[in-house]
């Protein structure tokens, strides 16, 4: 489980990358959400083990092209080999962790899986805000990937598999950890225990739970003032999170409840690909109304902070952040008030979708 779990971290590690790196390196995106339903096939005619091997096979190619790469042509080329492998890892991990476990017990690992997730969500966009400032950076992370590749390229032991008391093990960490080891709000302690509490065959209210706190998670961050409430950011989130978590793995579940142990394979795959798409699309549709929200907005800043300014801040206002350093107060005052506009529209757009 462990091996598998390695090939999950390394594979979401590079798909949340893209969210602070999508305009420099998107090819990763393109390859893995056009070939997430071809694994599944692939694993039903040459079996579960080979395909997943050359899934990482394929992302460990892809991961020294990066490394290697004398330019950005072929650094983009190497992501689009990651985006092939990637999709290959994640969406045959699902497989077998569905093949190894009952209905039942399933629930438990892919929690295990959302961990990982979890975790590759918390660093990924770091790391890419990195990634687009330095390529010879973003060469020996590629590097550096490799180390966790073979890990997930050991051999595990398919008949091993926790005691059936492991859920309430998962629970009592994530409270045993929560305010002491990790805060409350981390990705780990709420991982621990959303996932070990939905591990216990009653996914269906889990599945209704996530679907109404994610939207109220995200809508209450319409409400956020221009300065820090560090109150209402840890406690929206917080909300916002449960929900997202309790629907991760949960409809996967219900899915397979009701298609037949030789349409498991394909229904997984199906349900990775529209997870996928559906990421790729919320980057881009989000980018672009922020966009747009700042587009609208460039006479205002223009007349407070000049043509140049302005220009700068309303065509790409993530890559010249760091102009805000330089602002007066005042000034600095009227682009927060900016950007909270295009940020809410975001929120508003997310929130209607969900």
């Amino acid at each position: 489980m462990a091996c598998l779990m390695a090939a999950v971290f390394v594979a979401a590690l590079d798909v949340t990358i893209i969210v602070t790196a999508l305009p420099t390196i998107s090819p990763y995106v393109l390859t893995y959400n056009t070939s997430s339903p071809l694994w599944g096939s692939l694993s039903d005619i040459f079996g579960r083990k080979p395909v997943l091997l050359s899934g990482i096979a394929i992302f460990f190619i892809g991961s020294l092209m990066c490394g290697a790469a004398p330019s950005l042509s072929i650094l983009l080329a190497g992501r689009a080999v990651q985006g092939l492998g990637g999709a290959g890892c994640i969406v045959l991990v699902n497989i077998c962790v569905s093949d190894l476990f009952s209905l039942r017990d399933r629930g438990f690992y892919f929690g295990l899986i959302g961990v990982m997730w979890a975790l590759a969500s918390g660093i990924g966009p770091v790391i890419g805000g990195v990634f687009t400032q330095s390529l010879s950076t973003y060469h020996r992370a590629r590097f550096c990937t490799l180390v966790v590749h073979s890990k997930a390229t050991q051999p595990t032991n398919a008949n091993s598999r926790g005691p059936s008391n492991n859920r309430l093990v998962m629970i009592l960490l994530g409270l045993n950890f929560g305010g002491s080891t990790y805060p409350w709000s981390s990705a780990t302690v709420i991982c621990l225990i959303i996932f070990g509490a939905s591990t216990f065959g009653h996914y269906i209210p889990a599945v209704y739970l996530g679907i109404i706190l994610t939207p109220l998670g995200i809508g209450l961050f319409i409400t956020f003032p221009p300065a820090t409430n560090w109150i209402k950011l840890i406690i929206f989130q917080i909300i916002g999170a449960v929900g997202l978590g309790l629907n991760f793995e949960g409809p996967l579940l219900a899915l397979q409840a009701v298609v037949g142990n030789k349409d498991v394979a394909m229904a997984t795959a199906t349900f990775g690909f529209v997870r996928s798409m559906s990421n790729a699309f919320s980057i881009v549709i989000g980018g672009v109304v922020f966009a747009n929200v700042m587009a609208r907005q460039r006479p205002q800043l223009g007349r407070v902070l000049g043509d140049d300014i302005a220009e700068q801040l309303a065509g790409d206002a993530a890559a010249n952040i760091g102009v805000i350093d330089g602002l007066s107060e005042s000034e600095k005052v009227v682009v927060k008030m900016a950007l909270l506009k295009a940020v809410k529209a975001m929120w508003i757009l997310v929130t209607t979708l969900k």
